[in-house]
């Protein structure tokens, strides 16, 4: 199968597992609602994405990265990143990363 098309069925698989209410939710609507282009950014969705992976103590610098990195500020973007309602990022990162391994993923490939 075409690599495309199986990043993007794992990705669906993943959306459809967890709701907008919860932390792993509110995110995933947040990244939706964030265009990166990298021509602005200098850097690519994926490399944005590392980083934070890698190094979710920066959050907040992250967020911030994320929202520059088209230039545009969209009303969409704007209410995804106030639902986010981080008080402590890293309890927020904790919280998300418990919700994302909550989730069986051999059982969205197959």
């Amino acid at each position: 199968m075409d690599e495309k098309k199986q990043i993007l069925m794992q990705t669906m698989a993943l959306l459809m597992s967890t709701t907008p209410d919860t932390v792993l939710g509110r995110f995933l609507n947040f990244c939706l609602a964030t265009k990166v282009d990298p021509a602005i950014a200098h850097k690519t969705p994926f490399e944005l994405a590392q980083e934070l992976i890698e190094h979710p103590e920066t959050l907040k610098k992250w967020i911030a990265e994320a929202v520059d990195s088209d230039g545009d500020y969209s009303v969409d973007e704007m209410i995804a990143l106030s639902e986010l309602n981080i008080h402590d990022s890293q309890q927020f990162m904790e919280k998300l990363v418990l919700e994302l391994e909550a989730i069986h993923m051999n059982e969205l490939t197959h």
